[in-house]
């Protein structure tokens, strides 16, 4: 039976094996989804960071995030992007350090890349959930569900959730807590000021927090289908075809003029000519 968890509560590790039917899951799977108040939008990362016992992680790569898929040879995995919405993230509690006490969830959001200097706050975001499985048991309820409830207007980073070494096993926590007031416009490199002393130190390495573009294949929105359809079905070829010869068009002969015509045009030359002869003999003979 799912348990729901509050904001600030906490349940121990007993209550999680009760809630796993008495048998201490080894993997665990995340699952954290959200959904928009109306006409809003926002580029959204989970990540999933590992901290030791100061709070901060033992190593500068130490999490998973949207360019980093997997630590410490996939204790650690983001599975991505999820076709129903929202994002997952898998842990295998046994392959995890000893040094590790506690893995915390992380939502943050990312600036629009024609905004590159403007934060998008988390008030975009109507509700947020976050759930706990037992990824070993494939189509089985959630250990545990728990639905922020805050104002995530002032921030473009909170943390969800957290995971931490009880005993001999593990507990969850809701912490339900924003990060820097949206002081920065990546909400991730907020969360990594925070958790990793390098990185507030400066040193960057191994941390890439630019999105990789990926080339889609979805024709332009403006493009016509028929256009589209006649640009696929035009045949390429390797050398120009050259073009097939031209016959020759038939010339039709002159037709010559009838003579009738002929003689008319030579008896009209004769009278003008004997016109103008007479024409200069009157004028020679005054």
């Amino acid at each position: 039976m799912s348990i729901n968890v509050e904001k600030g509560q906490a349940l121990g590790h007993a209550e999680l094996l009760q809630a796993a039917g008495g048998q201490t899951p080894s993997k665990l799977r995340i699952d954290i989804s959200w959904q928009f108040k109306d006409g809003q939008s926002a580029l959204l990362d989970a990540s999933a960071l590992l901290l030791s016992k100061d709070q901060l992680m033992p190593a500068p790569d130490a999490l998973v995030y949207f360019n980093q898929a997997s630590y410490q040879d996939g204790a650690l995995r983001h599975e991505g992007a999820q076709t129903d919405g929202g994002e997952q993230i898998v842990v295998d509690l046994a392959q995890l350090p000893q040094e590790v006490k506690s893995l915390v969830i992380t939502l943050s959001s990312s600036p629009f890349p024609e905004a590159p200097e403007s934060p998008v706050r988390l008030g975009v975001l109507d509700r947020v959930f976050l759930k706990v499985f037992d990824a070993g048991a494939d189509g089985a309820e959630p250990l545990c569900v728990h639905e922020l409830a805050m104002d995530l207007q002032p921030w473009n980073a909170v943390v969800l959730g957290k995971l931490y070494r009880d005993g001999e096993g593990w507990g969850f926590e809701a912490p339900g807590r924003g990060i820097g007031e949206a002081k920065t416009p990546n909400g991730l490199a907020i969360i990594l000021r925070k958790y990793s002393l390098p990185f507030k130190q400066g040193d960057r390495s191994g941390i890439d927090l630019e999105r990789k573009a990926v080339a889609s294949e979805t024709p332009a929105p403006d493009a016509q289908p028929e256009t589209i359809k006649a640009a696929q079905s035009k045949p390429e070829y390797s050398t120009p075809r050259a073009a097939p010869p031209r016959k020759p068009v038939p010339i039709a002969p002159a037709t010559p003029a009838p003579a009738s015509r002929k003689r008319s045009r030579l008896w009209w030359w004769i009278l003008a000519a004997l016109a103008a002869l007479g024409i200069s003999f009157a004028t020679l003979r005054t």
